[in-house]
């Protein structure tokens, strides 16, 4: 947490953390500290398999853009949540995993912006995945054919299936 006189807050895109997923397939856990672009695959045992390293460059946080993501923070004493933020934004925002070995790290690029970088089984960085416009694919779910998520339309829910067509070698 980031502390602050009265205790603490936490706050996705600054705040150090560990993220991680689970191949259940080929039984291996991805895990990274968000604050660099090191994804470490174990096995079950704890053994390493790879470290994956993607592209990088670290990210400062200009005042425009503290401001931009402490706009989320109602009430409490602004002037000492500006004061403790931290001035450079961490690296991953999550970690999801694709289907056949595939994994998707969620890239963060800017004050509630990121990137999909996409890995393959061997851990190589392949490219972006670019979602359709209007889409947003941050609590997206993969699955073999594509990704599914609920979306808000006119005041409800709604569970949506997307099929993706142009990466065959991931998705069938």
């Amino acid at each position: 947490m980031i502390r602050v006189q009265n205790g603490g807050f936490d706050d996705e895109y600054v705040t150090p953390n560990i993220r991680y997923a689970v191949d259940n397939a080929s039984q291996i856990i991805y895990l990274a500290l968000n604050k660099e672009y090191k994804i470490y695959a174990k096995n079950l045992k704890g053994d390493q398999l790879r470290v994956i390293v993607g592209p990088f460059r670290p990210i400062g946080l200009s005042r425009k853009g503290r401001t931009k993501l402490l706009s989320k923070f109602k009430g409490g004493d602004l002037k000492s949540l500006e004061a403790a933020y931290p001035d450079k934004l961490v690296v991953i925002k999550d970690i999801k995993r694709l289907p056949g070995g595939w994994l998707a790290i969620y890239r963060i690029t800017g004050p509630e912006l990121f990137e999909i970088d996409v890995f393959d089984p061997e851990g190589k960085y392949r490219y972006i995945l670019e979602p359709p416009q209007g889409i947003s694919l941050e609590n997206a779910v993969f699955h073999d054919r594509g990704f599914s998520l609920v979306e808000e339309k006119e005041d409800l829910f709604v569970y949506a299936d997307y099929r993706i067509k142009n990466l065959p070698e991931i998705f069938r």
